[in-house]
């Protein structure tokens, strides 16, 4: 019995050996190990922030790309076919007494199936940069007009198809998220992310856009009434001027969530702390330039001086575009 149990092993040894010498490849593990440096980047990123998104879209794009390649290689494939062979002879010789029974699957399996939902979890990540990205572009655009004065007011965002698109995404980011959530295998929990750190982050990031797309019209709009009623007044339309007036008061009434403030585009954009400003200027200006539609004012300030208080309040809006 001890000898055949020496020849078993004999055996084995050999086998395994001869297989170890084809069982080379690295590339599988080096897309394991991008992977999990992606995760790291993930979790200490703040995803709800614009320019960090952005950054995060590179990043991803590049680390899929290369996992890809490491789990579809050649060296890859001739590895786990070894492994496989290997795995089958040791379940063989696991029938005699003392050898014991391999794994119910090669170990190298555990890490190609962590790869593979890792690059499907992040490839629905990429999906939702992607369409955040074209709406960052879109609102980038209409800043940039904003701050130029020479250009005129732009036209106010119609992106309602990329936000649509951007909440497709983010609804399959987070059943992606949920259904990778099902698996605690140790292999899978390293190369991916805190999926609900993600979650909560994308979520935010979104409402940071439907913010400044919010606040960018409400300003475009509330400039181009304010425009508008002051060309009726100077036609001594000031009845018409009043209501113009008083319409774009009540555009900005609405302000902008103290959490969000803090957000920009980029470091070249505005930031909603200054669109919060912008806004308020105008709301502080606006009734002044109100008042001074009536014939007589119930103040001891000529209409003319009330309508130059009013505009003093709206220069403070294009202060804080200039002081950047």
């Amino acid at each position: 019995m001890e000898r055949r149990k020496f020849l078993a092993l004999a055996g084995s040894g050999a086998i395994s050996l001869s297989f170890s010498l084809f069982d080379d490849s690295t590339d599988y593990e080096d897309s394991a190990a991008g992977l999990r440096d992606l995760a790291t980047r993930v979790d200490e990123a703040n995803l709800a922030d614009p320019p960090q998104s952005s950054q995060l879209l590179r990043d991803i794009e590049e680390a899929l790309k290369k996992s890809k390649t490491g789990l579809n290689s050649g060296a890859t494939k001739r590895t786990r076919k070894f492994a496989a062979i290997r795995h089958t002879i040791d379940e063989i010789l696991s029938i005699l007494p003392g050898i014991t029974p391999p794994p119910a699957k090669p170990p190298i399996e555990n890490t190609i199936t962590a790869i593979k939902a890792a690059n499907a979890y992040y490839a629905v990540l990429l999906d939702y940069l992607r369409a955040s990205e074209e709406l960052r572009g879109e609102l980038l655009a209409i800043d940039f007009d904003i701050q130029d004065e020479t250009s005129g007011l732009p036209t106010p965002s119609t992106a309602e198809s990329v936000l649509t698109a951007v909440d497709t995404t983010l609804a399959t980011l987070r059943n992606e998220g949920d259904r990778q959530s099902d698996s605690s295998e140790t292999h899978r929990s390293q190369v991916l992310p805190n999926r609900g750190h993600v979650r909560r982050d994308a979520s935010r990031l979104r409402e940071v856009y439907a913010t400044y797309g919010d606040v960018q019209r409400d300003y475009i709009r509330a400039s181009m009434l304010i425009n508008e009623a002051t060309l009726q007044r100077e036609n001594q339309e000031r009845e018409d001027a009043e209501h113009t007036f008083a319409e774009a008061a009540s555009i900005i009434e609405s302000s902008i969530p103290e959490k969000f403030r803090a957000y920009s585009l980029s470091v070249d954009s505005i930031p909603l702390d200054g669109y919060h400003q912008m806004l308020r200027a105008y709301e502080a200006g606006i009734p002044f330039l109100k008042r001074s539609c009536k014939e007589s004012p119930e103040t001891e300030k000529t209409p003319n001086r009330l309508f130059g208080d009013g505009l003093a309040h709206l220069l403070r809006a294009r202060q804080v575009v200039e002081s950047r």
